[in-house]
C-alpha cells in the first residue's frame, strides 16, 4: 500500500454565480489563465459544495497532481 495526500479545494464562482450540480461528480475542473484561449486541467469535481443558496455557486474537487502522484503518473506536456 502506497501513502499519498489528496488535497480537497473549494471553489466559489463569484463572476457568474454557479459552481456544480447533482451529477457533476467526476468531471474535470478547469481554470482559466491569464491566456483568454489557455485553459489549466485542475482536477476532478467530488461534490457541490451544497452552501443552501438556489444557485449552488460552489464546487470542490480533488487537485489533478494528487490524482497523478496516488497512481505514480506523470504529465507529458507538450510547449
Amino acid at each position: 500500500m502506497h501513502d499519498y495526500i489528496a488535497r480537497g479545494v473549494e471553489g466559489v464562482d463569484v463572476l457568474h454565480g454557479w459552481g456544480s450540480v447533482g451529477g457533476d461528480s467526476g468531471a474535470t475542473v478547469w481554470a482559466v489563465t491569464g491566456n483568454p484561449n489557455a485553459r489549466q486541467a485542475r482536477g476532478i469535481v467530488s461534490d457541490g459544495g451544497t452552501d443552501g443558496s438556489a444557485d449552488q455557486r460552489r464546487v470542490l474537487w480533488t487537485e489533478a497532481v494528487d490524482i497523478f502522484r496516488a497512481f505514480g503518473l506523470k504529465l507529458n506536456s507538450v510547449r
